[in-house]
């Protein structure tokens, strides 16, 4: 799924008017559980979508109609809040901490918006959002000459070319997005998740045994 992207004037202007509801020390310790210590703390990296994953369009959609109809002076902002940043459905939390409590991972965005914000920033949405894993990056913009690079290009770029934080290339890994046209090369480690409903608990026992098929152990 994509949406529109506002200018990083207005994302940032959105994103101080959030952060202002919370205590600098409240945003600090909500983030101190999940500092990276070392990359040996997590079992396997989670690729990970947003569009349609941590929200699908049917969950948009409800709240989208709630919104355009609510009358508020905070309306505007909300909306886009909503719409462009911080779009989070129960069921993605739920499946993201279960995931986490049995197998610990780090998350590396893939969404086409990962650029809007910092990995740090993007921590605080998540924490917000009571997500409990750790941001630990971004995938890689690769720049080609009349090529724009595929999202299958930019995760072997970060996980097997040492192109992140950490070299990964030994690591398990699962990937969840919704649109897999350019991500079949990695199918052994994929969850593909319907648009319409985006990530919820059906997913589960699919990401267990792929985890489980690369000697991951799992926590239950």
């Amino acid at each position: 799924m994509k949406f529109k992207d506002l200018s990083n004037e207005e994302l940032q202007k959105d994103f101080k008017k959030l952060l202002s509801r919370y205590t600098p020390d409240e945003l600090v310790k909500s983030l101190e559980p999940y500092k990276i210590e070392t990359d040996e703390k997590y079992k396997f990296i989670l690729y990970l979508d947003m569009d349609g994953v941590t929200a699908g369009s049917n969950y948009i959609i409800k709240i989208h109609n709630a919104l355009v109809h609510k009358e508020d002076e905070n309306k505007d902002f909300e909306y886009r809040n909503f719409m462009q940043q911080w779009c989070f459905q129960k069921e993605a939390v739920e499946f993201l901490n279960k995931l986490y409590d049995v197998a610990p991972y780090t998350i590396i965005l893939t969404t086409t918006r990962r650029y809007e914000l910092t990995p740090t920033e993007w921590n605080t949405v998540f924490k917000i959002n009571k997500v409990k894993a750790y941001i630990g990056g971004r995938t890689n913009r690769i720049p080609k000459e009349n090529y724009i690079s595929w999202r299958e290009d930019e995760i072997e770029d970060y996980h097997f070319k040492g192109s992140g934080m950490f070299t990964f290339k030994n690591i398990p890994f699962l990937i969840i997005d919704d649109d897999i046209f350019d991500l079949y090369k990695y199918g052994d480690n994929l969850i593909h998740v319907d648009t319409e409903t985006g990530l919820t608990m059906d997913y589960f026992q699919e990401a267990l045994d792929k985890l489980k098929a690369q000697d991951v152990k799992i926590n239950i």
